[in-house]
């Protein structure tokens, strides 16, 4: 009888059992069963902000854009007007408002001596604590500047503000005109 080497025999056996392996994890099967989630959705809310130039505090129409106020003023006149704007929001979002002005005519002369000041106001129209005014001069806001609004609107809320138009008292241009618009954006505001 002839002897086989441990070396042999060692490697052998390894055959053996590498062998072994394949033949018993091909002789049983492993069950298995999957599910799905399908058709998921993910849809984000938008930000929606309306605006109504009733003078009431508690106006109920509201549009996406309604006409302004047509002022007549003299030199060293104050006219206050109102306005209130909605967080329309289709989410649960409280906005940061921001206001622009839009005039292709702020080279007039009128448009240094008008001056509008926005600030947030409670019902009876007097300016909220810790509210401050933001505006300047119609010539210095027409330009493209972005100016933010003290405050934020909540979810589902309305905030009224005023709109207060001074013409400086130097100004010695007679019947002079001028249009502009007031543009509010409402940001979703980061809690």
């Amino acid at each position: 009888m002839q002897r086989i080497s441990r070396r042999n025999f060692i490697a052998a056996l390894l055959i053996v059992l590498v062998w072994l392996g394949f033949v018993i994890s091909g002789s049983h099967a492993l069950l298995n069963a999957s599910a799905s989630l399908t058709g998921n959705t993910l849809t984000t809310g938008s930000a929606g902000l309306l605006i109504s130039n009733a003078q009431d505090p508690n106006p109920s129409l509201f549009d996406a854009s309604v006409n302004g106020f047509s002022l007549s003023e003299n030199p060293g006149d104050i006219q206050d007007h109102y306005f209130t704007l909605k967080n329309a929001s289709s989410a649960g979002i409280a906005l940061n408002i921001d206001m622009t002005v839009a005039t292709s005519e702020q080279q007039l002369p009128l448009a240094a001596m008008v001056t509008l000041d926005v600030v947030p106001v409670d019902d009876s129209g007097d300016p909220l604590p810790n509210a401050t005014a933001a505006g300047g001069t119609l010539n210095a806001l027409g330009i493209g500047s972005h100016v933010k609004l003290s405050g934020f609107i909540p979810e589902n809320s309305t905030q009224r503000y005023r709109l207060r138009t001074m013409v400086a008292q130097e100004d010695t241009q007679p019947n002079e005109s001028i249009t502009y618009d007031l543009i509010f954006t409402g940001t979703q505001r980061i809690t």
